[in-house]
């Protein structure tokens, strides 16, 4: 049954009171829809810094995965891991020798040149005789550039400061 408006006139229905199909609405979600989806791709892609297909990704430098020493003493099982934003650097200090105490170090890396791209501080634990030590370093820093790293002790006076 059709009803009357408040000026008298008869509607069968609500698309003749307001004008507005619901295939035209949904035409308009649908667009709308369309639109917010693009702008979600758009801001991925951005976001992510472009179309990278994981084949583009610089690969990590076989010298800097190679075994090294620090003070006389193994550091093995390295392992340099860059995701996102961060750069992931682990390994292990074996201690075949005398107790090696709780110490501030420089962990440093460097260009294929020698030319030092990062230096990083680290506070080393405390290694019993005979025991692996862990190094553990997370940075924001890009290291993907870097051909070697060497761990060096700080000097005595620097290790005092930072102990106090």
């Amino acid at each position: 049954m059709a009803k009357e408006n408040k000026r008298g006139k008869r509607f069968a229905n609500n698309e003749e009171k307001t004008g507005i199909s619901k295939k035209k609405v949904f035409i308009v979600i649908l667009v709308l829809l369309i639109i917010a989806g693009i702008g979600v791709a758009i801001f991925k892609i951005q976001s992510s810094g472009g179309n990278k297909n994981e084949e583009e990704i610089k690969e990590v430098s076989e010298q800097l995965l190679q075994d090294k020493e620090f003070e006389g003493r193994p550091v093995k099982n390295i392992s340099l891991d860059i995701k996102e934003n961060a750069s992931y650097l682990k390994c292990d200090v074996e201690n075949n020798g005398e107790k090696i105490d709780k110490q501030s170090i420089y962990i440093v890396f460097v260009k294929e040149d020698n030319t030092e791209i990062a230096r990083f501080s680290y506070m080393l634990d405390e290694i019993p005789k005979n025991e692996t030590g862990k190094i553990s370093l997370a940075t924001t820093t890009n290291l993907i550039d870097s051909y070697d790293f060497y761990l060096e002790t700080k000097n005595n006076e620097e290790n005092t400061e930072s102990n106090e």
